[in-house]
């Protein structure tokens, strides 16, 4: 189902929130959180000549209810107003008022939605299980996809044409326990600043063991994507040649060294009952690509990054 969904429903939003809990870590342990949610959601596109309304209505037992339009108008549909407001839901209905404004806070009219909605498919279940360092996080929810028909909608009482309409019924849990203190540890790389040639775009994303790299060329409609092994500090063989479609060219060949940047940084705070051991260590990386036309060539700042944590269960640095 494609739509946009410009909210998030308060049981995600809070699933999230877990992580970086050790800012938040009780005195003592505490029992385990467990917190359920209802939802359902409307997505509809309508349109009046050049002009097109995206909305949604949502309704949750945590959080109530919204809804959320917003207009576009001309050929690059460019943002004319938008607006918030609650919305109605009924056993098989729902419906909303909803006032739309422009970016200087002038109205610029009234939408009114109403339709119907109906499951339209098997509920779908997702059984996530996780630790957030030594906090454990359960979370399960079951989706079932929503037809949603006899659609109306209006802008100062002009009526529009319905294009695309979807919907969705999620009942979730969110359990997680709550620790004395936070322990956790991991890695991660950070990346600086970069001069490039022949390159348009790019991406790098992963481990220094398994770097994935994609790479817009500027003299070609082309692209590369694949994946660097650079734990020995060197790395030589190919990736993929793409076409703007997508449609694959062959391979080509990729090299890249990574050359350290001075020693490790090694940072410590010690804190009551508790600490923070960060390391930083700084690279110089060098990858060059051979392209269909000329080569491209990339020289970025890295900083791999590895971190432990254990907060105390009352917080504070000392003197």
């Amino acid at each position: 189902m494609r739509g946009f969904r410009p909210g998030m429903g308060a049981l995600a939003a809070l699933g999230i929130a877990v992580i970086g809990l050790a800012t938040a870590a009780p005195a003592t342990a505490e029992s385990p959180t467990r917190v359920s949610d209802t939802t359902t959601s409307a997505f509809i596109e309508a349109s009046e000549g050049d002009r097109s309304l995206e909305i949604g209505l949502w309704r949750s037992d945590a959080a109530g209810t919204q809804a959320y339009a917003r207009l576009s108008g001309g050929p690059e549909g460019e943002h004319i107003a938008e607006g918030w407001s609650t919305s109605e839901w009924q056993e098989t209905t729902f419906r909303a008022t909803i006032e739309v404004f422009d970016d200087d806070g002038r109205a610029a009219g009234t939408v009114n939605v109403n339709g119907s909605y109906a499951p339209a498919g098997e509920p779908i279940q997702n059984v996530q299980k996780f630790n957030d360092g030594n906090v454990r996080v359960h979370m399960d929810h079951t989706f079932t996809e929503l037809a949603i028909d006899d659609v109306a909608v209006t802008l100062d009482g002009a009526e529009w044409e319905i294009g695309f309409t979807g919907g969705e019924h999620e009942v979730g849990t969110l359990f997680y326990t709550n620790p004395a203190t936070y322990v956790t540890r991991g890695q991660y790389l950070a990346f600086g600043d970069a001069s490039t040639e022949n390159i348009a775009d790019y991406s790098l994303e992963g481990t220094l063991d398994d770097l994935g790299l994609n790479v817009e060329f500027a003299d070609a409609e082309a692209s590369t994507a694949g994946a660097l092994d650079l734990s020995s500090g060197a790395w030589t063989g190919t990736h993929r040649l793409l076409a703007e479609g997508g449609e694959e060219l062959g391979d080509v060949q990729v090299t890249a060294t990574l050359t350290p940047s001075g020693k490790p940084i090694r940072l410590f705070d010690h804190l009551r009952g508790g600490y923070e051991r960060w390391t930083v260590t700084l690279y110089e990386l060098v990858i060059t690509v051979e392209g269909p036309q000329a080569p491209a060539r990339l020289v970025v700042e890295v900083a791999d990054v590895s971190y432990a944590i254990h907060t105390p269960p009352e917080g504070g640095f000392h003197g």
